[in-house]
């Protein structure tokens, strides 16, 4: 998370979870620690979810009940859901970098894995959106579930 010239960084280690899931939760908490700055340009190398922000894929998930275009249920609604709402009525303009490519910040983020990667599994949280395979049932969007780091 960068506002302006202050810098401030914070990562998670969980049990199970998965890549995606894991940039939806970043994206989410680092606007929601900011929530009241109105303008801001998230940086990612996920084109996931710059897509799905930029493209109108997430919104229309939402409206749909959670059901992509195809009629499957779309995945990890309970933080699309999350981050849908934390950019209502803000200016969020979502950026895509080429990870691996010297951008500093994405850089940072990457040792940041690093570094919860090698937690212990008694260090790490568990993520309880994938332990219920991210449930639209629960979403509209109910805050994320954190279960303490003993499960």
């Amino acid at each position: 998370m960068e506002v302006r010239d202050k810098r401030a960084s914070q990562s998670q280690g969980y049990k199970h979870t998965t890549n995606n899931r894991m940039e939806l939760m970043g994206a989410a908490e680092t606007l929601e620690k900011i929530d009241n700055v109105e303008k801001v340009i998230l940086i990612t190398d996920s084109e996931y979810l710059v897509s799905a922000m930029t493209r109108g894929w997430a919104k229309r998930w939402r409206k749909n009940q959670w059901r992509n275009a195809k009629g499957d249920m779309a995945l990890n609604p309970d933080l699309w859901g999350r981050l849908l709402d934390v950019v209502e009525g803000r200016d969020v303009v979502f950026q895509w970098v080429k990870g691996h490519a010297g951008h500093p910040q994405n850089e940072r983020c990457d040792a940041l894995v690093g570094e919860v990667s090698r937690l212990s599994t008694s260090e790490q949280l568990v993520d309880a959106g994938y332990e219920r395979k991210g449930s639209a049932l629960t979403t509209r969007s109910a805050p994320f579930e954190q279960i303490g780091r003993d499960g």
